[in-house]
C-alpha cells in the first residue's frame, strides 16, 4: 500500500512540476525550481498535555530542517526524499518540519557533505563516490564487474554488510545519523560518437565519471575518466570536452544526455551507494520518542522501498533512451568481457589488500559481499 500511495504523489507531483514549467515558458517567465515541498500541508500544532499521533509524549515543540539534493525537481529520487520528508511530518504529529531543496540550490553535489557537517544543511543526500576515501567500505559496491544486476539486490547486500559488519556500522553512524542507504542501478558507459566494445576501442575515450573505483578501472581499461557532476556533462558533451560518461539510464535521462549520445555499452560496471544522512548534533536534539518517529519510516525499510522504485524508473527510462531514433546497444562479445574482467577482478584483489591495511580484513569483506551478492541474485 505504501508504494502504490507514493506512486500516486510521485505522478500528482510531476504533473505540477510539467504544469508550472509549461506556464512559465508561456509567459516566457525563467524557470526556477522551487524547494520541492514548499506548500507543505498544514498541520495544527500539538498541544501541551497532547499525546500527538503514535504514542508521541513530545509536544508543544516544532523544528525545521532543511535537506539538499542536487538531482532536479523532477527526479524520482528528490520526489522519494521529499515523500520521506511527509512522512517525518506524519510520524511527529507535525512537529518536524522537512524542507527538500533540490538542483544543488543548497549545496553543490561535491559540498553537500560538508554541508550537513558544519551545519549548513541539516540533512544531505550524499553519493560516496563524490566522496573520496571517506566511506571505504560502503563503496565496496562500487567495485568493477561484481555481478551485481539491479538495485534492489545491490541494497540488501549493503545492509546486509552493514549488519555483519561493525567497522561499517562505525563508518557510517559514528558521525552521522543515517536516514537511507541504497545505490542507484548498475552503471554503464555511453558515448556520442563513437562505439566501445573492447578494450582496443576504448583505449584514449575520454569518460565522465565520479572519483574511486570506476575512476580506476577506466585508467586500468585504457580510457581516460574525468571527473565531473551530472549537471555538467550535457555541455561538456556538446563542446566535446568528453567522450561520454559512466552513467545508468535513470540518471542520465533526468540530465537528458541522449539528446547528445548515440552509443549506449550493455555491461553493467558497479553501483554507486546513496546515503540520506542528518547532522549529528541535530539528531541528538530531537527526544527519544521523536528520534524513535523518525526512526519508523528511516532506515532498511524505505531503503528498499526506495531501491524499488529507483529500479522501475530506472528500466522505464531505459526503454525510452533504447526506443529513442538512432540510440545503439552496444553488444560485448564473450572474449571482450572476460578481457575487461580480468582486470577488473585484479583491480578488486588490490582493493581488498588496502583495506587491510586499515586494519581489516578486506579479503573477508570483499568475500562476504560477494557471498551477499550471490544471496540476492534472481
Amino acid at each position: 500500500m505504501k508504494k502504490k500511495k507514493f506512486s500516486c504523489r510521485i505522478l500528482s507531483l510531476l504533473l505540477a512540476v510539467s504544469l508550472l514549467g509549461t506556464l512559465l515558458t508561456a509567459c516566457g517567465g525563467k524557470q526556477t525550481p522551487p524547494p520541492a515541498n514548499t506548500a507543505p500541508a498544514q498541520t495544527t500544532p500539538a498541544q501541551p498535555g497532547d499525546t500527538g499521533t503514535g504514542g508521541l509524549t513530545t509536544t508543544g515543540q516544532n523544528w525545521e530542517l532543511s535537506a539538499t539534493c542536487h538531482d532536479p525537481a523532477t527526479s524520482v529520487k528528490t520526489l522519494f526524499i521529499q515523500e520521506w520528508a511527509s512522512r517525518v511530518k506524519d510520524v511527529t504529529a507535525g512537529q518536524v518540519n522537512i524542507t527538500t531543496y533540490p538542483g544543488a540550490t543548497l549545496a553543490a553535489p561535491t559540498a553537500a557533505l560538508e554541508a550537513m557537517i558544519t551545519g549548513a544543511v541539516d540533512v544531505a543526500w550524499v553519493f560516496t563516490s563524490f566522496f573520496p576515501n571517506q566511506f571505504p567500505l560502503t563503496d565496496v559496491v562500487t567495485l568493477p564487474m561484481l555481478g551485481i544486476k539491479d538495485v534492489p539486490q545491490a541494497t540488501n547486500v549493503l545492509w546486509d554488510l552493514y549488519e555483519w559488519s561493525a567497522d561499517m556500522q562505525k563508518e557510517l553512524s559514528d558521525k552521522y545519523k543515517m536516514i537511507m542507504l541504497y545505490t542507484n542501478p548498475p552503471n554503464h558507459l555511453s558515448t556520442a560518437t563513437k562505439e566501445v566494445k573492447s578494450l582496443e576501442t576504448i583505449k584514449g575515450v575520454q569518460y565522465r565519471a565520479p572519483s574511486g573505483a570506476i575512476t580506476d578501472i577506466l585508467t586500468l581499461w585504457g580510457a581516460v575518466p574525468i571527473m565531473m557532476g551530472p549537471p555538467d556533462v550535457y555541455e561538456a558533451i556538446e563542446k566535446k570536452v568528453i567522450d561520454g560518461y559512466a552513467f545508468e539510464y535513470s540518471g542520465l535521462a533526468d540530465f537528458k544526455l541522449q539528446e547528445v549520445t548515440k552509443y549506449y555499452m550493455d555491461m553493467p560496471i558497479y553501483v554507486g551507494p546513496f546515503l540520506l544522512l542528518m547532522n549529528k548534533d541535530v539528531w541528538n536534539k530531537f527526544p527519544a520518542d521523536i528520534q524513535a518517529a523518525i526512526d519508523s519510516v528511516s532506515d532498511r525499510a524505505c531503503s528498499i522501498e526506495m531501491a524499488e522504485i529507483f529500479q522501475e524508473d530506472y528500466d522505464t527510462k531505459r526503454n525510452e533512451v533504447l526506443s529513442k531514433e538512432g540510440a545503439v546497444l552496444t553488444q560485448i562479445s564473450e572474449a571482450d568481457y572476460a578481457a575487461f574482467k580480468a582486470i577488473a577482478d585484479e583491480y578488486n584483489a588490490g582493493w581488498a589488500a588496502k583495506i587491510s591495511e586499515k586494519g581489516i580484513d578486506g579479503k573477508a569483506f570483499l568475500d562476504k559481499t560477494v557471498e551477499f551478492v550471490q544471496k540476492y541474485a534472481k
